[in-house]
């Protein structure tokens, strides 16, 4: 009878393990970018990426991929808005050197979209 409890125990153990992982939840969407953009200091080319991070938010790092490879890391907010977003898009700034970085990426469908943080910003402040 005891080494039926112990397997009881291990068992229900191995679910809350798994249970935890599958929690983990991973976010992704696509970047479409017609021109060179900045983003966390780094320069994009025109072309499709991947954005993939971990959780919903409001503070998550925000990886940006080429293919499989990670070309950019970015902290973000994410931010939730009242109604599902109408396309994907996004909006940009200009940098005092005239390129122009990316502030804000929205996801057709969903009811948030990021909020780039200003690695500039942050480190003058630091």
């Amino acid at each position: 009878m005891k080494s039926s409890n112990l397997s009881k125990v291990f068992l229900l153990a191995a679910l809350l393990l798994v249970t935890s992982f599958a929690s983990a939840e991973t976010n992704k969407g696509n970047l479409s970018v017609d021109r060179p953009l900045v983003v966390s200091g780094k320069t994009l080319a025109a072309g499709e990426y991947t954005l993939q991070w971990e959780g919903s938010g409001p503070a998550v790092k925000v990886d940006v991929l080429k293919g499989k490879k990670v070309v950019a890391t970015v902290p973000a907010q994410v931010v939730s808005t009242p109604t599902p977003q109408f396309g994907n898009g996004i909006s940009v700034a200009k940098n005092p050197d005239g390129t122009e970085k990316v502030t804000q990426i929205q996801f057709n469908g969903k009811k948030y979209l990021l909020q780039i943080e200003d690695q500039s910003a942050m480190k003058a402040g630091n």
